[in-house]
């Protein structure tokens, strides 16, 4: 994970870098573990300012290079974190 001294994050992005979809746009060295990279699959992305959930679009072609898509989950990651927290921490009655 790369530390950010408030979270650990999957992703650096700069989340004003996007293609023509709104699709964040990330260099491959700027990701901690390429085998999370993978469509679907949800990382947590940082940009100095902010932290978000992101899903993992997949691979575009950047002329020679190759970039990946994020799409950022709207909202605040807290909101996500209590919304998880309270769903695993409240027992069902079922």
């Amino acid at each position: 994970m790369i530390d950010t001294g408030l979270y650990s994050v999957d992703v650096w992005a700069d989340f004003e870098a996007v293609d023509k979809s709104g699709h964040v746009l990330v260099d491959p060295t700027d990701i901690y573990d390429l085998e999370l990279v993978k469509p679907g699959k949800v990382v947590v992305a940082f940009d100095d300012d902010h932290t978000s959930l992101a899903v993992v679009v997949g691979r575009v072609g950047q002329g020679s290079e190759t970039r990946i898509q994020l799409a950022l989950a709207p909202g605040d990651i807290e909101e996500y974190v209590e919304a998880v927290m309270r769903a695993v921490s409240d027992p069902c009655d079922g």
